[in-house]
């Protein structure tokens, strides 16, 4: 009886336990190095469905797709340490032969007649005692080969399959899983398919949840989970962002995965997917060969199973760009436009452009899209109010609408507030550094509209410490002599949160002032190194024209074809040296013809830090009074204030981040999503400025920044898919045997309804005996007890066959 409470327990403990240790053998990969069985022994008509042809080469062949079920066997044992009690079988014949000889023979009368009667029943007796015996040696042996929990491979349908396995689902949720087909899309489906798979467990089976995305959280259930329900949940709950998918994170993770939970050692990891060319086959420098060995990795610790959900339906077509064709926008002008579409069909498509601006539709026109061919569309429109506004374009949806549209902010100026800091007075106003700079920005009435829309203002340099400059677009320092610390860091802040800064030189620049508190070894705000004067504009023995470098640069490409303004004929005498900076080398917009830099630029924060090595005037040379220098100015103009005009513009899942002057205000900022949500943006207050982030874009479309005080106003940005993810051409099976598991272990399902009936098959292949082994002792506690009381009828119920035998003998 205490046998049987001990075996009572350990049954209900099993019910809730895992395997503490594998077997001799852990996949059907151990039969096929193990038994010498070929192909040829089984026709391929037992196993191979009509779904999932036959692959011609051997190298080739998946552990599944080649093993049948019926008669293979593979035995082991998980808790292969508990044989050593096989010992204790020995226990009843050791005490039988311990105490055979512990009695004292006496001869008295009477015991003839006993000794004659054991002669005679001496042959019977000797054999009830040793089936006893060998009936109570079973109950032990068989006793510890249960507890060392035996499993058998392949055993067909003789026993139930008890033997958990770990399962990590990597579902694809990258936005070209949302192609619907007839009725659901493709992301429907993996969810329905994980679902099946998550009910289908058994007792003691864990799960982990994984997805293929382009950001975190890439492990949506990281702790391995033996409540069916929380998956359940996590599955329901997933979302398809529109961004792309990265396979090589997600196989990384996995990776980690499979060593988390060593006491479950069957693995299994199943891929839902739609094998995207554009995912599976990363573009990046070394990453096919990294994803190639982490499926090897995988393959070779777990079973691998891919279900394969891209079946029916490539033919697409989407936008592949928009974007504003100037770098600045303003009121009253022309704003141009690019918007490119391409198919990704064989065949030609027609297909309805349209393009709105803030919500309204301004044009639309017919489109013929040739096969892998990209068309362009021009629109052009004019802005009547400043502002963020809103450009979209869309297309006739298809299966997959959310490529169909792009969208894009521009951020329109009604007038470019230009501060001009003037460092050198002089009795005539055309003496002073900024009289022709104030003259190029704002010249006669009769001047076009777009310079016009220039509103110069012109300071002395004492006053610049009071002035706010967060009202301004750019400020143009002009000879100015030396700056204080305090001013230092009132133009560093102006820059990084989105000015623009001009540093023109000249005889009264203080050059030692200038590297210490602004070039700062490269660190600081100015774009290179201040060095020595070169030439002398008052003896002029050397003259020095410009060289526009190829006019690459947007500062000076108007001149290019253009010989009559007279740029490369421009005469100066005197200028600095500089030497670019070998940690935020500055990109060199204009030369002289002695090879030095003339003008400068590089990035500051949000803004741009343009320095010019000659002075604005005519000093050093007659720049400021050749037609050159107009056109010139307001290029740069233009060019330093283009930071705005030019940004915001986000591929999915790229964080969004901007820097914004709030002179130590902390300010409150909310971001309304695309789909109308409202959260609130990460900030960093850093002395006078705060970095806004916001890291949730893994919506396209259109985010609105709202701003609290002291700042109160809005801004917008856009995000968009990649269009990488638009081109559905998905892997065949011969290209992922071929090209991304070589050698590799696998399962390769089409139709995902096999699913179920391979899980069946699989559990039936997998017999846990431990159960049965339990029943068997069960029962032989049973017989003993019988064949210890009543050994005739012990005898019937042990073996009917010897008790008949024996009954007829004995008539």
């Amino acid at each position: 009886m205490i046998l049987f409470a001990i075996l009572s327990s350990w049954t209900a403990q099993r019910e809730n336990s895992s395997l503490s240790n594998w077997s001799f053998f852990r996949h059907s990969d151990f039969v096929i190095r193990h038994f010498p069985l070929t192909l040829a022994h089984y026709p391929q008509t037992e196993y191979i469905k009509k779904d999932v042809p036959f692959p011609r080469s051997a190298n080739a062949r998946t552990c599944m797709d080649r093993i049948p079920s019926p008669t293979l066997l593979a035995f082991g044992f998980a808790s292969s340490w508990l044989l050593w009690g096989l010992f204790l079988s020995a226990l009843p014949p050791l005490i039988h032969l311990l105490n055979r000889r512990r009695f004292r023979e006496t001869q008295w009368a009477a015991m003839r007649f006993l000794a004659e009667a054991v002669r005679k029943n001496s042959r019977r007796m000797r054999i009830e005692q040793l089936i006893l015996l060998l009936v109570r040696i079973a109950i032990l042996t068989v006793l510890v080969l249960g507890l060392a929990q035996p499993q058998l491979q392949s055993f067909g349908r003789l026993f139930t399959a008890n033997v958990p396995t770990h399962r990590i689902i990597l579902m694809d949720t990258s936005f070209s899983m949302g192609f619907q087909g007839a009725a659901t899309t493709r992301f429907q489906q993996s969810q329905e398919i994980a679902r099946r798979i998550v009910e289908s467990a058994r007792q003691g089976d864990a799960f982990n949840l994984v997805r293929i995305c382009g950001s975190e959280p890439r492990v949506i259930v990281r702790k391995p989970a033996f409540q069916t329900d929380e998956v359940l949940q996590e599955i329901e709950q997933l979302e398809l962002p529109d961004e792309r998918g990265e396979i090589h994170p997600a196989l990384l993770e996995i990776d980690k995965l499979l060593q988390a939970l060593p006491e479950v050692p069957q693995k299994e990891v199943l891929v839902i997917s739609d094998f995207q060319q554009s995912c599976w086959q990363p573009d990046s420098a070394g990453k096919p060969v990294e994803v190639r060995g982490l499926l090897k990795k995988i393959g070779a610790a777990a079973r691998l199973v891919l279900i394969d959900v891209g079946q029916g339906g490539q033919e697409n077509h989407a936008l592949t760009d928009l974007r504003a064709q100037e770098d600045f926008h303003t009121v009253k002008q022309a704003a141009r436009f690019k918007v490119a579409a391409t198919t990704f069909s064989r065949m030609t498509a027609e297909t309805e452009l349209e393009f709105f601006v803030d919500g309204k539709l301004q044009a639309s026109r017919t489109l013929n899209l040739e096969p892998l061919t990209e068309v362009s569309e021009d629109f052009a429109y004019t802005f009547a109010t400043g502002g963020d506004h809103l450009i979209q374009a869309r297309l006739s949806k298809d299966g997959l609408p959310v490529d169909d549209q792009r969208q894009l902010v521009v951020h329109v100026k009604e007038q470019l507030r230009i501060l001009c800091v003037n460092g050198k007075l002089a009795g005539r106003a055309k003496d002073t550094a900024t009289f022709h700079l104030q003259l190029a920005l704002s010249p006669s009435p009769g001047e076009s509209a777009a310079v016009a829309l220039i509103q110069p203002q012109v300071i002395k340099y004492g006053e610049l410490r009071g002035f706010d400059l967060s009202q301004y677009d750019c400020v143009f320092l002009c000879n100015i002599s030396a700056l204080d610390v305090s001013e230092a860091q009132l133009l560093e802040t102006f820059l990084r949160g989105g000015g623009a800064v001009v540093w023109c030189l000249g005889d009264r620049v203080d050059v030692a002032n200038y590297n210490r508190l602004l070039f700062k070894n490269g660190e600081g705000i100015l774009p290179a190194e201040i060095l020595e004067r070169h030439g002398n504009a008052v003896q002029q023995k050397e003259v020095f024209g410009f060289d526009p470098l190829e006019f690459q640069h947007p500062i000076v490409k108007v001149f290019q074809g253009n010989p009559e303004a007279g740029l490369e004929r421009t005469q100066t005498y005197e200028y600095f040296r500089t030497k670019l900076s070998e940690r935020n080398p500055g990109r060199v917009a204009l030369a002289f013809s002695s090879g030095d830099p003339a003008i400068i630029e590089t990035r500051v924060g949000a803004g741009k830090s343009i320095l010019i090595t000659t002075p604005l005037d005519q000093s050093w040379g007659n720049w400021a009074v050749w037609p050159s220098f107009l056109p010139l100015i307001q290029e740069l103009t233009f060019y330093a204030v283009s930071t705005e005009g030019a940004r915001d513009e986000l591929l999915v899942g790229e964080p969004w981040q901007r820097t914004l002057q709030t002179r130590g205000a902390e300010v409150d900022a909310m971001v309304t999503r695309p789909d109308g949500e409202t959260e609130p943006a990460r900030s960093s207050p850093n002395a006078n400025l705060t970095d806004f982030h916001y890291d949730r874009t893994d919506r396209s479309g259109a985010y609105q920044l709202q701003l609290g005080p002291p700042l109160n106003r809005k801004e917008s940005f856009a995000v968009n898919v990649d269009p990488r993810e638009s081109n559905l051409t998905r892997l065949e099976r011969e290209e992922v045997e071929r090209d991304l598991l070589a050698g590799t272990d696998f399962r390769y399902l089409i139709d995902w309804t096999e699913l179920e009936r391979q899980t069946t098959r699989s559990a039936s292949e997998s017999g846990d005996l431990a159960r049965s082994f339990l029943y068997i002792v069960l029962y032989l506690l049973f017989v003993e007890q019988l064949l210890a009381w009543n050994f005739n009828a012990g005898l019937w119920l042990l073996c009917p066959p010897l008790a008949a035998w024996r009954w007829w003998r004995a008539r």
